[in-house]
């Protein structure tokens, strides 16, 4: 059987299982249940060790735990349907008497087999905290996949005061780390235990400073086969894809390596995760119901698909790099098919370049407004559009001052005749004056796409010479890639100039009524456009009417609002790159920020230090008779421990007294006492005998010591930990 533990163990032990008890029965109980459950849990810490030192074997005592959350669960089910009960109780009174019964019971059986198989088995313990963090993981993992405002009690409470909910969940995953290690260690000595505690506390007190500098080490894993963040997920490397196809020639093939690659069970993990929040400068509402955050876009031919182009004449729309300084992108539009609007854009995962809202003009970079939470900012200036796709109708394809070479790179795609054909029969049913239009022919064959295409990342096109074909002339059973491909090249094989764009998409509903905007890893996705004359690229997007995928769930508003807040409240210009003074201020202005954070936390830890120094000094006066030789000795030792007088390494208690006696003469009598009573003999010395050798060790000290060398000590909250 183990030894017995610590009385501060205990209490610790007794803290963390009542804590995890209410935890676990929270949001599945009445207020009399949630009580019912730390009182079982309390009645099991007690019955448990009880059950240890009985004669019973530990099967016995588990068929005893067993028939008392048996007992619990009937007793519960016979009060829920108990009319009686209802109409003596009131409906609210008997189920919260059924929710007692079950709770109790259920958590007073349980621990009581946790405690004996931990008494007699020691190892049996690493089950015991095993349901603890289980428990605890039940109640916060809410907040996984970057939902910060979850849980709602803990998000709301911290975001009220200004405190990120990130360092909350830091110093409670901190705190139930140090509390688990501390039950785990369960050492007798007690000294030996806090020392092991506050060290861990250093270790967590720096392991959150850091992570307020640093950022988390890792963020939620997010998919990407799209590349919009560097990475392809599941889908299909370009590199494979030649290799399957024998090779491939023409332009881009080297110089750039920069396409679409079409995905065989597209992986979309990680889709409900945060990737950007964009905060609107002004209200606008989309033509198509949703906002397309362009970041790239895929305009060259080479033969089998289509890449990023290598022209200096073309996209020139794009933004190839992070800004830093003011960037202008693109031309103003001036016109009344778009208006100009201003967003601040905050990344949360790394990408390979910035995107913007429509037709970006100029980028001005913004400092960070929160480095645990953003990888960077940035402003964009935006020309959107304004005007319905029907009133687009009449405008021609193209620009004017397009050369021969531009038209022909926007009009490619593969020499096969069914994409003529069928683009053929699509525009053929539109009326005779709106057959040349080029507006009304891309929007014919989005509506072709949308009534005979059917959404599915499940699809497995990837391996054809040509995906786009496979799909559109199979089964026309994918995801966007696919649609976005075979809708640009049966516009091409109209002669109109399109190109597929890279990016994210999201419903206008999902800003809601607040000014924010949160874009998640299920949000990006691939679109055609077509170029108007004085319009510029336009999206039109087939949205297919058949799924077989599930539809995505809503972002929560509260976690768009509490990171748009965040966006709002801190994001400030850039300063130069070349002003390296003010980057180091204000990497200071971080570092204080995160100290001030800390304070609350630091002065907590203090406290506590404080408060076990004080319970040692004054313990002697509150200490049962067995233990009184013990405790009195280590207040004297405490009180010379202020002072600098403590123990060197190898030195005896005897020794130690000898090497002092000039400065306190009691301790020698007291170390007679102490040790005699730690062997287990019979000291011969009543409580306050001893009591008053202790007292006796305080006034000699008084009497020798000078008052401020005395007063350093006494103000230093560490001074105890080195008494042995």
């Amino acid at each position: 059987m183990a030894p017995r533990e610590s009385s501060l163990v205990s209490v610790l032990r007794a803290f963390v299982l009542v804590t995890a008890a209410c935890a676990v029965s929270w949001d599945l109980a009445l207020t009399a249940g949630i009580l019912a459950a730390a009182a079982g849990t309390i009645v099991g810490l007690v019955a448990g060790p009880r059950l240890a030192r009985s004669p019973l074997r530990l099967g016995a005592i588990a068929l005893v735990a067993a028939a008392t959350v048996t007992l619990g669960l009937v007793l519960g089910v016979l009060v829920d349907r108990s009319s009686a009960l209802a109409g003596a109780l009131g409906v609210v009174g008997a189920l919260g008497l059924a929710d007692a019964l079950r709770f109790g019971l259920l958590f007073a059986g349980v621990l009581a087999l946790l405690r004996a198989a931990g008494a007699r088995h020691r190892t049996a313990r690493l089950l015991e905290l095993g349901v603890v963090v289980l428990s605890f993981v039940r109640v916060l993992a809410v907040h996984r996949e970057g939902a910060i405002n979850r849980p709602l009690f803990l998000a709301d409470w911290a975001w009220a005061r200004g405190i990120d909910p990130v360092l909350v969940l830091l110093w409670i995953g901190g705190a139930g780390a140090l509390l688990l290690t501390v039950l785990l260690l369960a050492e007798r000595r007690g000294h030996r235990l806090l020392v092991h505690v506050g060290a861990l506390l250093v270790l967590i007190l720096g392991a959150v400073l850091f992570l307020r500098l640093a950022g988390p080490p890792m963020s939620p894993a997010v998919a990407d086969s799209l590349g919009l963040r560097g990475g392809k997920g599941k889908a299909q490397k370009p590199e494979q894809s030649r290799q399957r196809r024998g090779g491939e020639g023409g332009p881009g093939q080297r110089g750039n390596t920069e396409d679409m690659p079409f995905a065989d069970n597209y992986d979309d993990q990680g889709k409900q995760v945060p990737v950007a929040v964009v905060v609107f400068g002004d209200d606008y509402a989309p033509p198509t119901g949703l906002y397309y955050f362009r970041q790239t876009a895929f305009s060259q031919f080479t033969g089998h698909r289509l890449v990023a182009t290598t022209r200096s004449d073309a996209d020139r729309d794009l933004v190839r790099v992070f800004p830093t300084a003011t960037t202008t992108v693109a031309p103003d539009w001036k016109g009344r098919e778009r208006n100009e609007l201003k967003l601040t854009i905050a990344l949360m995962a790394d990408h390979t370049r910035p995107f913007a809202l429509d037709y970006p003009a100029r980028l001005t970079p913004l400092e960070n407004p929160d480095p645990m939470r953003f990888r960077r900012a940035y402003e964009a200036t935006s020309f959107v559009l304004a005007q319905p796709l029907e009133k687009l109708l009449g405008r021609k394809a193209g620009g004017p001052g397009w050369s021969k070479e531009l038209w022909a790179a926007y009009t490619e795609y593969p020499q096969d005749s069914r994409y003529e054909q069928l683009a053929a029969e699509v525009v053929a049913k539109l009326p005779e004056r709106y057959r040349r239009d080029p507006m009304a022919q891309a929007l014919a064959i989005k509506l072709w796409l949308d009534a005979n295409g059917i959404y599915s990342r499940r699809s497995s096109h990837a391996g054809a010479d040509d995906p786009a074909g496979d799909f559109l002339f199979g089964d026309r059973t994918g995801y966007c890639v696919h649609f976005a491909h075979a809708a640009v090249y049966l516009m091409r094989a109209r002669g109109l100039p399109a190109r597929v764009a890279a990016g994210y998409a999201a419903p206008e509903s999902a800003r809601g009524q607040g000014s924010s905007l949160l874009l998640r890893g299920g949000d990006a996705h691939a679109w055609p456009e077509l170029y108007l004359d004085g319009v510029g690229w336009v999206v039109v997007d087939p949205s297919p009417e058949r799924s077989l995928d599930q539809s995505t769930q809503p972002p929560d508003p509260g976690l768009t609002r509490m990171l748009g807040e965040m966006v709002k409240k801190k994001a400030r210009p850039a300063p130069p790159p070349d002003q390296m003074q003010q980057a180091a201020r204000h990497a200071l202005a971080e570092l204080l920020a995160a100290l001030r954070a800390s304070i609350p936390f630091l002065l907590t830890a203090l406290l506590m230090l404080y408060a076990i120094k004080a319970w040692r000094r004054h313990a002697p006066a509150f200490a049962r008779a067995p233990a009184l030789p013990r405790v009195a000795y280590r207040a004297a030792l405490d009180r010379l421990g202020e002072v600098g007088l403590t123990r060197e390494y190898g030195e005896t208690r005897e020794a130690f007294a000898r090497r002092v006696r000039d400065l306190a003469p009691s301790l020698d009598p007291l170390t007679v006492v102490h040790t005699g009573a730690a062997l287990g003999g019979r000291t011969g010395a009543p409580p306050a005998a001893t009591v008053g050798l202790c007292e006796r060790v305080r006034g000699e000290v008084n009497g020798t010591v000078p008052r401020g060398r005395r007063l350093l000590g006494l103000l230093n909250p560490l001074s105890w930990i080195w008494t042995k």
